[in-house]
């Protein structure tokens, strides 16, 4: 009875002050956080309580587009009970409120990021046996111990959410995080057994650099599944360009309102997407930087020069096919300060497994490869080299390019030049591919004669 009113009062002590803070929902990962900011600082204070396992955001953004940093967690609200056994924290959030999982009665795990500053009173359910991963600098015994768990269910599905989170982020030195790692581990050479896309390491942990780029405009396009019966569908593009979208705004710092992101991309849609580029420029002039994403299937036509396969045009009909001359020649026409374009996808014919998707009659137009001139305010990073597959890796769950992409703007928070970039995904593609695969991917860069060397120091 006595806990009963102590947890009673602190709703009501609790209602003043969120009466006064603005209220918004944000979807992270397939799950809707109820959210509300005050001082700048955001908390979260309710989710689906059907959801079986959850990863909590450390950054939310609003319905007008601002990103808040989620400073605590507190959810916590009498005989609302949730059916969650597994929570991770996501580095960056600080507080977890008093009462927090008071009515999470099947709670058996719980992942303590090392950014927590303060664990408030009465947390956890008292009758729970949980599990908790965290830094050492907080005690088990100053909370409640228990045994660990097998993680197999989410939603029905065979899936362990820790496999995807960076086990360092929630010990005080990596030792702990050592000892839950497989010691024993296989060649990876054995290990390129497919993930579920959205759960490789990169797709958690995606950092928030505190940077503004207020001037920068994006455009992401992921083609994976084709009209056409003769074009085979491209692994892991969909996730590939939902993943490099969740970079642009959290790591680049560029606002949601300025990213465009096409799933399955037609060829009028992307004609009209880079139509949008046009007015921005006319708006910005040389203030304005452009980004440009795109992973799908990628053919040559007759002559060589390279096209990107729109989601309703066959993999052998590669005249209809969007052509990266025109591409480029809207680019340069921009009034703008620099355009990068990222292109995970090959101009063999060649689908991600590396077999030959084109029939026996386009063949032929795989002999010779023509570069395509680019504009002086336009560098074009492309996923290989001349008849190369774009290849998936298939243990990350994303395209090699893109995975190493992302890996780097992980690792450097979106603080990194245009060079080592270029020389980081180029390095590691290159002999993953040959350990993995088994075959050689090469990224490429094509600059302009005049931006050959300058190019090198740019920056997002």
């Amino acid at each position: 009875m006595k806990r009963a009113f102590q947890l009673l009062l602190i709703v009501l002590l609790l209602l003043p002050l969120s009466a006064s803070a603005q209220r918004f929902t944000y979807s992270y990962k397939g799950i809707d956080f109820s959210c509300r900011v005050k001082d700048g600082k955001a908390e979260i204070y309710r989710f689906d309580r059907e959801v079986g396992q959850v990863l909590i955001p450390a950054e939310v953004t609003d319905k007008d587009g601002r990103t808040w940093p989620v400073q605590s967690v507190n959810l916590f609200f009498p005989d609302f009970v949730y059916k969650t056994t597994v929570v991770v924290l996501e580095p960056g959030i600080q507080v977890i409120d008093d009462c927090c999982f008071a009515f999470f009665k099947n709670l058996t795990q719980i992942f303590i990021p090392n950014t927590i500053e303060r664990i408030g009173k009465n947390v956890f359910y008292k009758k729970a046996h949980i599990s908790f991963t965290m830094p050492k600098t907080i005690k088990e015994s100053d909370l409640m111990a228990g045994l660990p768990v097998n993680l197999i269910v989410v939603d029905g599905k065979q899936q362990n959410i820790t496999a995807a989170i960076d086990l360092s982020d929630y010990f005080a030195d990596g030792s702990a995080a050592a000892q839950n790692r497989n010691t024993e581990a296989e060649p990876e050479s054995k290990q390129n057994t497919a993930i579920t896309p959205g759960t490789s390491d990169v797709d958690f942990n995606i950092p928030s650099s505190g940077i503004k780029r207020d001037n920068t405009f994006c455009l992401i396009i992921g083609n994976e599944d084709y009209q056409q019966r003769d074009t085979p569908k491209v692994k892991f593009a969909m996730q590939d360009g939902k993943t490099f979208r969740e970079y642009c705004i959290r790591t680049l710092g560029v606002p949601s309102e300025q990213v465009k992101s096409i799933t399955n991309a037609t060829y009028l849609q992307i004609k009209d997407a880079l139509r949008w580029f046009k007015g921005i420029a006319a708006a910005y002039g040389n203030e304005a930087n452009f980004i440009v994403y795109y992973a799908g299937h990628g053919i040559p036509d007759e002559k060589g020069h390279c096209r990107l396969l729109p989601t309703d045009v066959s993999i052998n009909d590669a005249n209809n096919a969007y052509s990266l001359t025109e591409l480029y020649t809207l680019l340069g026409s921009l009034t703008s300060n620099n355009v990068l374009v990222l292109i995970d996808a090959c101009f063999s014919g060649n689908d991600r497994g590396g077999d030959v998707a084109l029939d026996d009659k386009h063949r032929g137009v795989m002999i010779e490869m023509k570069e395509d001139i680019v504009p002086d305010n336009v560098i074009v990073m492309t996923a290989t080299s001349q008849q190369e597959t774009a290849l998936s890796y298939n243990a990350k769950g994303h395209g090699f390019f893109t995975y190493f992409l992302l890996k780097k703007l992980q690792e450097t928070k979106g603080k990194v030049t245009y060079g080592e970039l270029y020389n980081y995904i180029r390095r590691e593609v290159s002999r993953k591919s040959v350990v993995v695969e088994e075959k050689l991917q090469t990224p490429s860069v094509t600059t302009s004669s005049t931006t050959k060397n300058s190019w090198k120091s740019m920056t997002f």
